[in-house]
């Protein structure tokens, strides 16, 4: 069961209009709003109220652990510092 508070894009919506919503393409015409955001001029403000998950990704070849680290650290506002994380961990 999903948890009602999501918003799940479905195979209902056209693809080109799903990646409108995520800020993954440019609408053809028209306004996109998502909770009441511009996906292409609020990306910074989006990205911390709204999750996604692509259904094909990968990290690239020959990446380092702290390479990752960094690269998903990005995604937050407040990360953990990569170097500790390596640390307490390895």
């Amino acid at each position: 069961r999903r948890a009602p508070d999501r918003l799940h894009v479905c195979a209902r919506l056209p693809r080109v209009a799903q990646r409108a919503l995520r800020g993954l393409r440019r609408p053809a015409g028209g306004t996109v709003r998502v909770l009441g955001l511009d996906p292409w001029g609020d990306v910074a403000e989006l990205r911390t109220v709204l999750g996604m998950q692509l259904q094909r990704s990968e990290l690239p070849g020959r990446i380092t652990v702290r390479e990752a680290l960094e690269l998903f650290a990005s995604f937050y506002r407040t990360p953990a510092e990569p170097a500790r994380l390596i640390q307490e961990w390895a």
